[in-house]
This record gives structure tokens, sequence and C-alpha cells, in this order.
């Protein structure tokens, strides 16, 4: 149970490490060329469940799974720059390199980082069945104040499918179930 955070940034040798556990994830499941990894275990879960979601006729894709530190440098660098330097409130949409969970290959954006997500069939198979895959979406407007990161409907987390059928019925983010399981 990898918590990557602000307050939990990852080992600075992380990014070298990982790659040698990342697959590329084959072109049927996802909808860009850009970001194509995730790490090896998270594979067949992720490829199931976007194909479960593609047999009931709803177009799930995988769009942004690992991304590496320098990459999530430069999306970082560019959300500071948009919001005119404010390094604190551009952390707020776009995580620092080493404390975006896309650092560890083990989550994923789907289909687009935009709200719109929220109101697709994309997003409401997701809420019903993602689950059963081992992923929770893992920044709720309702936790914010706990996660630090602004609601995003398109990212979702592997956190193992026991573990998120649990976390879903406790109503936890990670950071609480993480807290709770510690206890």
């Amino acid at each position: 149970m990898l918590l990557v955070n602000a307050d939990n940034p990852l080992p600075d040798d992380y990014d070298a490490n990982v790659r040698a556990d990342l697959v590329e994830i084959d072109p049927e499941y996802r909808n860009n060329n850009y970001v194509t990894k995730i790490h090896k275990d998270v594979y067949p879960y992720i490829t199931a469940m976007v194909a479960a979601a593609q047999a009931d006729k709803v177009d799930l894709k995988v769009w942004s799974p690992f991304r590496s530190y320098a990459d999530q440098k430069v999306l970082f660098q560019n959300q500071v720059n948009k919001v005119g330097g404010d390094e604190a409130l551009a952390a707020t949409v776009v995580a620092r390199p080493g404390t975006s969970e896309h650092n560890t290959g083990i989550c994923a954006d789907f289909n687009m980082a935009d709200d719109k997500f929220e109101n697709t069939k994309m997003y409401e198979w997701m809420t019903k069945n993602a689950e059963n895959y081992g992923f929770v979406m893992r920044y709720s407007a309702e936790k914010q104040h706990l996660t630090g990161v602004i609601h995003e409907s398109w990212h979702w987390r592997f956190v193992g499918i026991n573990a998120a059928k649990e976390m879903n019925k406790l109503g936890m983010c990670l950071e609480e179930y993480v807290e709770y399981k510690n206890k």
C-alpha cells in the first residue's frame, strides 16, 4: 500500500528503479502514444478492466499511466507558469516530481484529464466496476482536505481488489485507508 503525496515523496532513485518493472500497454487499451507504460503487476488488471468496459460498449481507454520524473517536472513547471508562479497552488493541480502517483506506474488517467470525464458513460462504468479490478478513484472533492489534490474523476489508482472494495465500502481515500490499516 504505497502512499505517494506531498508528505510522502518517493525516494530519489525510485524513477530509475521502477523502469525495470514497466510494461507497454497494448495500443487497443490506450488512446495515445505519449505515455504508454504501466507497472507489470497492474497490467493484467488494467487491461482486463478496459476490455470489460469495451465489451459493455463503453469506450474506456488508458490515457496517462506511468510518467517519469522528467515528464512530471515539465507538467509541473507548465502549471506553475499557468498560475503565475505560485508553486503551492500549482501543486494542487499537478504534483511535483517524486510526489505523483504517475511516477509509480500503478495508476492511470482515463480518456481525458478533464472535469467532463465525470459526465461520461466511462466514469459511470468506472464507479460501478473499477473496484472489481482493484482500482479506486483517487481524488474526490470530499477528500481534497486530506489528499491536497483537486477532484480528479479521471485519475484511478490500483490498490488491489480487496482494498478497493474495502475503501469504497468505508468511504475512505488512500490517506485514510493507510492510517486505518496501520492502527
